[in-house]
């Protein structure tokens, strides 16, 4: 199995777990509180995809690169939601899945990221695919809060962000290493800021716990956590963001997971 850079994952127990604005938190339309179930061992990238993880899966720089001058530890950007659906089962493959354990049903029309012909792809989530996917919107915020209910996962000081996330407040407007921040309760690093994080889900209101049926293949995707350009309110761990699929620009990037069954 080939070695790959800047893949580590923490493990998150299946489960029940609340997501949802916090009674602290300055709550938006959009964020409901509710209680959603994991229904297998979930594991989470410890880190956002790299430049050069998505070298090393891809065998090429990504369509779009904003930031040419990014090192190589810099979280990949520019990417749209289908070319991150793409590198999850190109992981996969890499990892030795067979093509019936990928997690998503391209077709085969979407043979590479960047061609045209991704806008013509209408993707599904395979029935019990083991391979590597974007999470669910509620599997994203599982991960985030790491077990807390304060507005952030750093707790209810905002002035704390710049400890622990890149933000309008300390980033200079661009990309930084990943890993230079606080990580989360559970060892994720950069789940506030950096980059907004595309998901699986179609954006809808409220936020639903599992959505695979819903994935589609044009619209409004769900994106998590914020990014660089953005203020610390926009970084809460509830905070829902949604960009059209087909859409690239420098603060979006994304994190992988995988369902695994225990004791692998």
């Amino acid at each position: 199995m080939k070695e790959l850079p800047d893949l580590e994952v923490v493990r998150i127990a299946a489960g029940d777990y609340v997501v949802g604005p916090a009674p602290d938190d300055r709550d938006w339309p959009d964020e409901v509180e509710f209680v959603g179930t994991i229904c297998g061992d979930l594991e989470v990238m410890i880190y956002p995809v790299t430049q050069r993880l998505w070298r090393s899966v891809m065998g090429q720089d990504p369509f779009e690169l904003w930031f040419p001058e990014a090192g190589d530890r810099h979280p990949v950007e520019g990417i749209n939601w289908f070319e991150a659906l793409a590198f999850a089962n190109a992981l996969s493959r890499t990892q030795g899945v067979p093509d019936e354990g990928l997690a998503y049903a391209l077709g085969s029309e979407f043979d590479s990221p960047g061609g045209p012909l991704e806008y013509f792809c209408t993707p599904s989530r395979r029935s019990g695919g083991s391979g590597w996917r974007l999470p669910t919107e509620f599997e994203w915020e599982v991960a985030c809060r790491a077990g807390t209910r304060s507005p952030w996962f750093w707790g209810s000081d905002e002035s704390d962000a710049r400890n622990s996330c890149w933000f309008d407040g300390n980033s200079e407007r661009r990309t930084h290493e990943v890993g230079q921040k606080r990580p989360n309760p559970w060892g994720l690093y950069d789940m506030a800021g950096l980059v907004w994080e595309w998901c699986e889900d179609n954006y809808v209101v409220p936020i639903c716990e599992t959505a695979p049926q819903r994935i589609g293949g044009f619209g409004q995707k769900i994106v998590r956590g914020g990014s660089f350009m953005h203020e610390a309110s926009m970084l809460r761990s509830s905070c829902r963001g949604a960009a059209t699929a087909g859409r690239r620009n420098p603060f979006l990037g994304f994190r992988l997971v995988r369902t695994v069954s225990r004791g692998s």
